[in-house]
């Protein structure tokens, strides 16, 4: 089941969105944000690559576990597979296993038998080696690499040009044909620029919250030193009130052998 998200970035499964449409809308049953179906299915939303990713290591896992047959992802065939690449991050047949072996290109990867993970108990991890594909249909499905990033806000070439505009914006990955397309006029970026300058304003808003991680971690710890203090004192305070009352108890005593 592939995992998609709505505008408001809540995620499900597409049965659920299914479930979920009323007509022409979804109305998200988390936040009770309403959003308008594309294309008439829900199906169409984008895929959470991250959600799918995880859900694929989970499912990959547990059928190693089980025993489950587990297909290779490289031959056509769908051979039962018997070895995991980590730099591929794919199930390999017996013969795409040695189709590694002998390709220069492979010749570095490291490829373990799945009786080999088993037995150390190692959990694979589902690595997004693989393209990330536009699955959205215009003249057919457009089947092209999600390169560029589209902040949407349309511009007035855009608007003077016909193209659709709702003062809106994307905020998805898209394809060079969804460019031209029904994202024609938005901006967009390459998703490389995109992810360089977010993660350069990330670290700028880090800096902060870093600063304010180190004062919380330096009175945890000036708590942490007083707290032990305290416990200190209180174990002597202990001692001192337990010495006093032995001391009485044994004054009382040998008062009360004198009054015999």
């Amino acid at each position: 089941k592939k995992p998609r998200y709505l505008p408001c970035y809540h995620t499900y499964c597409e049965e659920c969105l299914v479930n979920l449409q009323r007509e022409s809308t979804i109305t998200c049953s988390k936040c009770n944000k309403s959003s308008t179906v594309p294309a008439g299915e829900g199906a169409k939303f984008p895929i959470n690559f991250f959600f799918k990713r995880l859900v694929d290591e989970l499912t990959l896992n547990r059928k190693l576990k089980s025993g489950e047959r587990i297909d290779c992802n490289d031959c056509k065939i769908k051979r039962k597979a018997l070895s995991w690449c980590i730099d591929c991050s794919a199930a390999l047949c017996s013969d795409c296993c040695e189709y590694h072996k002998r390709v220069e290109k492979f010749d570095k990867h490291d490829v373990n038998s799945f009786e080999d993970i088993k037995s150390n108990n190692v959990h694979i991890k589902v690595t997004p080696t693989v393209k990330q594909m536009c699955e959205l249909e215009g003249q057919g499905t457009h089947n092209m690499e999600l390169n560029f990033y589209c902040e949407g806000a349309k511009s007035e070439f855009a608007k003077s040009n016909g193209a659709k505009s709702d003062g809106t914006k994307c905020g998805h990955l898209v394809c060079l044909y969804c460019i031209t397309t029904e994202h024609n006029g938005h901006t967009h970026n390459t998703v490389a620029k995109m992810v360089k300058k977010h993660r350069e304003e990330l670290d700028v808003k880090m800096k902060p919250v870093e600063m304010l991680i180190n004062r919380i971690s330096k009175y945890h710890k000036q708590v942490a030193s007083t707290k032990e203090k305290i416990e200190k004192q209180m174990i002597e305070v202990d001692k001192e009130i337990d010495a006093y009352y032995d001391e009485l108890q044994r004054r009382l005593l040998k008062q009360r052998e004198e009054l015999k």
